[in-house]
Formats: structure tokens, sequence, C-alpha cells
């Protein structure tokens, strides 16, 4: 049985992460949980790219989400008190504090760090990710763009176990979003972390891990793509409704 979980995740993202984890945080009541935030989600192309390609809107929202998070750090943080930061996963620090704790299963989201062969080999536990792009044919960063720009009706969020690779390891359950006219970046990635559908998924393959971690979707027949954020062209292209 599942006990003791440790989430691996960012230390930036206060829009989709932190709900998502707060309410994780309440919904696992019953267990032991840990959650680590990591250096490294919002570089300067991640930034860059992200304010290129979303609508004034949305980053109106964004920032308006800032602020208030700003003025209301510790007041949130206290909904899920176990947490601490850890630069690097990989760094002597990480390995001694997963050696330290045992826990039975470590679970990625929205982490901005790849886990090491090293941790991978030294640490007895349960690794596994929620990846928002349907595997294998989406593997990689920034998906919801990458969704709309091949003309997709649906987005997925996938739930694998981590190996060495990226987004690469067995995919044990998967979830479906339409695709609307009307979505964007950001109500795609609302969609895929903070709708009741998917917290539903994500909190069930946790308390369910047990019974589910034997599941092994045949991905074989699936292209196997890796996407990297979109040069300024392909923006460009996003921005003007020049899909492919």
């Amino acid at each position: 049985m599942i006990k003791k979980i440790c989430f691996l995740t960012n230390c930036d993202d206060e829009i989709f992460t932190l709900p998502l984890l707060i309410y994780l945080n309440k919904n696992l009541s019953d267990k032991s949980i840990k959650i680590v935030f990591l250096k490294g989600l919002n570089t300067n192309e991640r930034i860059i790219k992200t304010i290129l390609s979303i609508k004034i809107i949305e980053i109106l929202k964004i920032l308006i989400s800032k602020i208030i998070y700003i003025f209301n750090k510790n007041k949130i943080l206290k909904k899920i008190n176990n947490y601490l930061y850890i630069d690097n996963i990989n760094s002597k620090k990480g390995l001694d504090f997963l050696l330290k704790n045992n826990f039975d299963l470590i679970v990625s989201i929205n982490c901005p760090q790849i886990i090491s062969k090293k941790i991978l080999n030294t640490i007895p536990s349960e690794f596994a990710n929620f990846h928002p792009g349907k595997l294998t044919e989406y593997r990689g960063i920034f998906i919801p763009f990458h969704c709309i720009f091949n003309k997709e009706d649906k987005i997925y969020l996938s739930f694998h176990k981590i190996d060495k690779g990226i987004d690469n390891g067995i995919l044990i359950n998967q979830l479906s979003h339409s695709i609307e006219k009307k979505d964007g970046i950001f109500s795609l990635y609302k969609k895929i972390f903070l709708s009741k559908k998917s917290k539903n998924f994500i909190l069930s393959n946790i308390v369910k891990y047990d019974e589910l971690k034997n599941n092994n979707i045949d991905t074989s027949r699936l292209k196997n793509t890796y996407y990297k954020y979109p040069s300024l062209f392909k923006i460009i292209k996003f921005k003007l409704g020049l899909l492919d």
C-alpha cells in the first residue's frame, strides 16, 4: 500500500501547479506527503516564448496571479506546510533526502529537472510522472502549443513510469480532453491540471497506484516524437493562424 509519497515539482508556477498540489495535499491527508520544490522551470527561453505565444488577456491573468501570490505567499504555502526547497534533486542533498525518507512513490508533476540514472538506480522507490501530452506522440515540452499548431482535436494527460529516457517510461494510464476552437495554451494547461476531470484522474492514479502499476498501454504503433520550444518563425505562424 502506498503510504509515503514525494512530489517533485517546480517553484515557479503558482497558476497551475500550486493549486493542484494544494488539492492533492488536502485529499491525500491519510498519507505521509513531502513536496519538493526544484529550480529550473522559468528559463529565459520559456518566459519569452510563452509571452509571445499566449493571448494578451492570458498575460494579464498570469501577472494578476503572480501579484496575488507575492502578497499572500505565506498564507498560501501554509496549505502545504510539508514542503522544502532543493536546488537540484540529482545533487548529494537530493539523493540523501530521498534515501532518508524511503518513499513508496515519487511523483513528478511539472518537474523542471530530469531525474538522473544514479537516483533511479539508487532509490528503492517507484517513480512516476504526469505528462501533459499523448505518449509517445507528444514527448517533451510546450505540448499545448504543439497540439494546437498540429490541429489536434484532443490533448492528453499521461501517467507513466519514469525511466532513463525522457517521457519514455511504461504508460500506465491516460486521460483525454477535447481541444475547442476557443482554446489557447493557457486554457489547455488549465484543463490538463485544474479541471475536475484531471484532478480526479491524478488523485485516483496515485491512490490506486498499487493496482495500476503493472498496466502497460501499448504505444508501439504510435509515432515517437520529442518536442522542444518552438522557433520564433513557428510562433509567428501560430499567432497568424497559419497552422500545419
